[in-house]
């Protein structure tokens, strides 16, 4: 047992001097100006009123929400289809959606100008059949192109962890549900998508968790400064490190970190009335 427990100690140090001594320091300079002089709270105030952070913060949770609903619809169809598939199909289909979480940022980036710069493939296209080129780096039609890169990239996720959950339900449940409907609709809501819950909540972890990481992406796309329209979180973090505004930059984690563990507690309650309503 003492071996045992002798492996966890490295765990600790390396989480203790790496995690949670960092996160206390950050905590401590969000209550500081120029790590100097104590301001208490008026940080977070300054935070809140400041226009870039706000316009980010908004710009960011809007692309989360729209990614993971995206994320979680798409690949959970993609996953089913799937399934249903057999032989070379079923093995074609799941290798050309895996590599794309595979695939270098850069890469991903060119990509993206080839088919959605102002020359690009697209713009190309509506050129051809006489319509107005379209930006796509700024306003919705950036928002569009962002989303669709994203998804492509990291849909891999979803769609392997749909696709193994979907095939460890007994196949006597459909069955089952099937001699009592026939409605696909209600086989659907009342089997395949009760045993999938526990696993949609892993996609939207992940899925907020690689929202963070489209900012390669998006660097490599638009550089340092793109359009006010799609003005994230990062850019916000980047620019501000550019001229070390370090206690703002705390006050914004520390902020995003309650925020970040406010939304996990109140899903978690959600979840377990959920588990409740359906045990009753």
């Amino acid at each position: 047992m003492n071996k045992r427990r002798s492996f966890i100690f490295p765990t600790i140090i390396g989480t203790t001097i790496f995690y949670f001594i960092p996160l206390l320091m950050t905590f401590a300079y969000s209550m500081m100006k120029r790590k100097t002089k104590e301001v208490g709270v008026q940080n977070y105030i300054d935070l809140l009123n400041d226009k870039l952070f706000l316009l980010s913060f908004r710009h960011t949770m809007l692309f989360a929400i729209a990614s993971i609903v995206v994320i979680v619809i798409l690949g959970l169809v993609c996953a089913s289809a799937m399934v249903e598939m057999s032989g070379v199909k079923q093995i074609v289909i799941f290798i050309v959606i895996t590599q794309t979480a595979v695939m270098p940022s850069g890469l991903a980036s060119y990509l993206w100008k080839i088919l959605f710069s102002n020359s690009g493939f697209i713009n190309r296209c509506l050129v051809a059949s006489g319509l107005q080129v379209v930006d796509f780096n700024t306003g919705i039609a950036a928002w569009i192109s962002l989303l669709i890169l994203f998804v492509w990239k990291y849909i891999a996720y979803s769609f392997c962890l749909y696709v193994f959950a979907l095939k460890r339900i007994p196949v006597e449940y459909h069955e089952v549900a099937r001699m009592e409907t026939s409605s696909w609709w209600q086989i659907f809501t009342k089997v395949t998508w009760q045993c999938l819950k526990p696993v949609t909540v892993l996609v939207i972890l992940i899925t907020s968790i690689n929202v963070y990481k489209i900012y390669k992406e998006m660097y490599l796309i638009w550089g340092a400064y793109p359009s006010s329209d799609i003005y994230m979180l990062q850019h916000y973090f980047s620019n501000e490190f550019r001229i070390m505004n370090v206690d703002k930059m705390c006050t914004a984690a520390i902020f995003i970190i309650l925020l970040s563990l406010l939304i996990i507690c109140a899903t978690a309650k959600l979840l377990e009335k959920i588990n409740e309503k359906e045990n009753i």
